[in-house]
């Protein structure tokens, strides 16, 4: 990846579009259902099924305890994901439309439950499901930043289908009312469902700068049909350590989560130190909120796009928002600009959606000297909570869960 400096002291990415080669794929049907597990039990009634069920995920873990106060709880993976109920499968067999769709509500139709719920909310098969049942209520929780992929599709959608959510959790009004051009249902912010359940613990350390990763291996995104690069770090790194060795200030990474415990964690972190030439101080990763530790225990968190950074806005930490993906690409919409789908200039207090040396000094200089008083009122006045809200212990869920199904066991 080449950079250079033009006159302004903007950053600017020699970005090469590179042509993919399409490959023929195997048909892998059959081989698929013979090594994917099989269930030959029917699933047993319940009053709230997860939908799109993955083991060990962390916000189900949370949901779950919620959950666990309102009724039974059931869960549905995927196909998929790996798992297929065998009598569910053939029962669908005999239904018209889609197979998928089909296995989909002869299972909700078996489990009967009163509401089902899914934390994986750019699933667009989910968004017919009630238009297919009726009798049932459902909930998507949104779990991280959406760009206009997402609603692209949606208006990709045939006209007959009806697309309907009866309760869309998302993390501000802004990203709701774009939501709201495509399904019906009642849209609810509550912010970062996480964010909500997770407990601030760390005591924020003074004259201290983080960065977070959004290391992935695979270098390359493919956009309409064009593959571009999806590492920006080169464009913000040198500057970040350069500008805290001037200022006296401990600089720091936060991993990306991801890559616990396996070879991307090494590689990230030799990434990092390529990236530097030196080495680099990493925020140790210990547990799936380690992120939200990390960013409670910084004075300012830097993000060029990441949920986490949002996030540590909400929870009270200072945090300068890089966002100069989509002037770099040359995306249209530019669905990676701070605070989109709301319309925000390029440049404000804490924000810059152009990949500037100079506005990356200006805002984290502005950052480090107003107080905590000062970034409350920033955050008010540039109407923050229509990007993201904050609703600790999720009462807002709890509330309709409640008119929903009834608390059955209000010890959780």
């Amino acid at each position: 990846m080449k950079f250079f400096t033009d006159p302004r002291g903007d950053i600017v990415q020699d970005v090469k579009e590179l042509k993919v080669d399409s490959t023929l794929k195997l048909p892998r049907l059959i081989l698929s259902f013979l090594r994917i597990r099989k269930i030959w039990t029917l699933p047993k009634k319940c009053d709230v099924l997860i939908f799109n069920s993955k083991d060990n995920n962390p916000i189900e873990v949370g949901l779950s305890k919620i959950l666990s106060s309102y009724g039974n709880i059931g869960r549905f993976t995927l196909p998929n994901s790996g798992e297929v109920n065998v009598p569910i499968l053939l029962a669908s067999i005999l239904k018209r439309g889609s197979r998928i769709s089909a296995y989909y509500d002869c299972y909700i139709k078996r489990v009967d439950p009163k509401l089902v719920i899914t934390y994986i909310d750019n699933d667009f098969v989910f968004y017919s499901v009630a238009s297919r049942n009726p009798s049932v209520k459902t909930m998507f929780i949104q779990n991280g930043l959406r760009g206009n992929k997402v609603f692209k599709h949606l208006h990709r959608q045939p006209s007959k289908e009806v697309l309907k959510v009866d309760f869309m959790l998302v993390f501000g009004s802004h990203i709701g009312v774009e939501c709201a051009k495509y399904i019906s249902g009642s849209i609810v912010p509550i912010g970062s469902f996480r964010n909500n359940i997770t407990p601030r613990v760390n005591q924020k350390l003074k004259g201290t700068l983080s960065f977070v990763s959004q290391y992935r291996d695979t270098e390359w995104i493919k956009k309409d049909g064009v593959t571009y690069t999806r590492r920006f770090a080169p464009m913000i790194l040198p500057f970040l350590a350069g500008y805290a060795k001037d200022k006296g200030l401990q600089f720091r990474i936060i991993l990306n989560g991801h890559s616990r415990g396996s070879s991307t964690l090494r590689n990230e972190k030799r990434y990092y130190k390529e990236i530097l030439g030196t080495e680099c101080e990493f925020f140790k990763w210990k547990w799936h909120g380690s992120g939200y530790d990390a960013v409670d225990s910084t004075e300012v968190v830097v993000s060029h796009g990441s949920s986490l950074g949002i996030e540590a806005i909400a929870r009270g930490t200072k945090a300068a928002i890089f966002s100069f993906r989509s002037t770099v690409l040359g995306l249209d919409p530019p669905d990676a600009n701070y605070g989109w789908p709301g319309n925000y200039p390029d440049e404000g207090p804490f924000w810059t959606n152009n990949p500037s040396t100079l506005s990356f000094r200006r805002i984290l200089d502005h950052l480090f000297t107003i107080s905590d008083e000062q970034w409350r009122a920033e955050l008010e006045k540039h109407g923050f909570q229509e990007v993201m809200q904050f609703d600790p212990n999720n009462s807002k869920l709890r509330t309709i869960l409640a008119g929903e199904l009834g608390q059955k066991n209000a010890s959780n």
